[in-house]
């Protein structure tokens, strides 16, 4: 081989590592990559598309009312699943004819679109929510397994805070 193909070859290989590099630890410190498989975030999200979320070692105590987040745990069986931040710790969560309440006062919901038939049809009794606790629901409630079924999660079980959907590309957008 003549030097410029090995000088070639050698620079390739420094981009290579140096890209692996800065991918590797943001992937698994920083980054979760995650395909939507159910329906239970209808419209929202829809199953096929890829969304990007911001590890909970990097989010800490930025999870908010109206979040989107992928949580799993004991109650998922190993599965990862995608819902909606609707109760926050301290507060005490009801559902009534459809409707959800925080603390009393009834939730203002604009993630859901209106007189489409995504608003639950049940009842939930008062829920009252640890220190360390979140409430999830999926958007298309007729079609979602949350915290209605599971209870409630815990900040272990956020795995992510939903930032980007990267596909379908049409549908690009940061939430």
């Amino acid at each position: 081989m003549s030097r410029k193909v090995v000088n070639e070859l050698f620079q390739w290989l420094v981009a290579l590592v140096l890209a692996a590099a800065i991918v590797i630890p943001i992937r698994v410190y920083v980054l979760q990559p995650y395909r939507v498989y159910m329906t239970s975030m209808v419209p929202t999200l829809e199953p096929g598309d890829i969304v990007i979320g911001l590890k909970s070692t990097i989010v800490g105590n930025g999870i908010e009312r109206g979040d989107i987040v992928i949580v799993g745990g004991a109650f998922s069986n190993g599965e990862l699943y995608v819902k909606r931040v609707i109760g926050l710790p301290g507060e005490t969560i009801s559902i009534n004819d459809g409707e959800v309440y925080i603390n009393g006062q009834k939730l203002e919901e604009p993630w859901l679109p209106a007189d489409e038939g995504f608003n639950s049809s049940g009842e939930l009794s008062e829920v009252k929510l640890g220190e360390n606790q979140y409430f999830v629901l999926g958007d298309n409630r007729f079609a979602s397994r949350d915290s209605r079924s599971f209870g409630p999660v815990t900040k272990q079980d956020i795995k992510a805070k939903v930032v980007l959907r990267i596909f379908p590309l049409d549908k690009i957008r940061s939430f």
